[in-house]
């Protein structure tokens, strides 16, 4: 009688183990289901703040390339203005210079 009433203790502890196992299994994955969205919404969130920095970055080296391009020109520009290339003195200059090559 011992026997019967130990197994069939055992049966119904099999029954609820199985009852929680098959719980677990659904909730395990659930979980895992849970946890691959979050996962991926997060690796959604850094490419999309990725691609936002890639395009700042981008737009600062662009504006930053073309205001030095600007200041290039503008220095060229200002170079060119300044002194002619060539020295052209006026007549006065010239006769001074002329007189002091004669030997006197």
């Amino acid at each position: 009688m011992f026997t019967r009433f130990k197994n069939w203790l055992r049966a119904i502890i099999a029954e609820e183990v199985a009852k929680v196992t098959v719980s677990l299994s659904k909730e395990r994955a659930t979980t895992i289901a849970t946890l691959k969205n979050v996962e991926n919404a997060i690796l959604q969130s850094i490419i999309e703040r990725e691609d936002a920095f890639i395009e700042r970055i981008k737009a600062t080296i662009e504006a930053e390339h073309d205001a030095f391009v600007e200041r290039l020109r503008c220095t060229r520009q200002h170079i060119s203005d300044g002194e002619p290339n060539v020295w052209k003195a006026d007549e006065e200059t010239v006769a001074a210079d002329h007189a002091l090559k004669l030997v006197k």
